[in-house]
């Protein structure tokens, strides 16, 4: 089965807290001063890339889905490969940028696709599915 909408926006809100709380740890780390908010920004965002791809091509899933039992993987339901979840964080991050439009546009999308697919699912060609395969609780539809 595909991932529910809410239970998906709850693991990136899950996720999005855990970055924060880590920018706000290596902020503290670097100080303040002006030059340091933008060496704090550049790292924040690598710990970001790399919080992102490291999880879903290690474990098919962040954090915040993994709390939410859900799980990233091909359209056959097989683990994420890593280059596969390298163009999805950076599908993902170009839609971001984009004012929000990618963004906006991935919520249509999973609101009215089926298969719950954003744009970066399409683009990477990943589902996100409800259970995991590991734990035997997934069944595709």
């Amino acid at each position: 089965m595909f991932a529910p909408v809410l239970l998906r926006a709850s693991a990136v809100l899950i996720d999005l807290a855990i970055l924060v709380v880590l920018g706000l740890g290596v902020s503290a780390l670097l100080g303040d001063t002006q030059l340091k908010q933008r060496e704090t920004y550049a790292v924040v965002v690598v710990m970001a890339a790399v919080y992102n791809v490291a999880f879903l091509a290690t474990r098919s899933a962040t954090p915040g889905k993994m709390a939410m039992g859900l799980y990233v993987g091909d359209a056959q339901g097989r683990p994420l490969a890593p280059d596969a979840a390298v163009l999805r964080y950076l599908v993902q991050v170009v839609g971001g940028l984009l004012f929000g439009i990618g963004t906006l546009v991935s919520l249509v999308l999973v609101l009215v696709d089926p298969q719950r697919r954003a744009v970066h699912d399409r683009v990477a060609k990943t589902r996100v599915f409800l259970g995991r395969p590991d734990l035997g609780q997934r069944v595709a539809s």
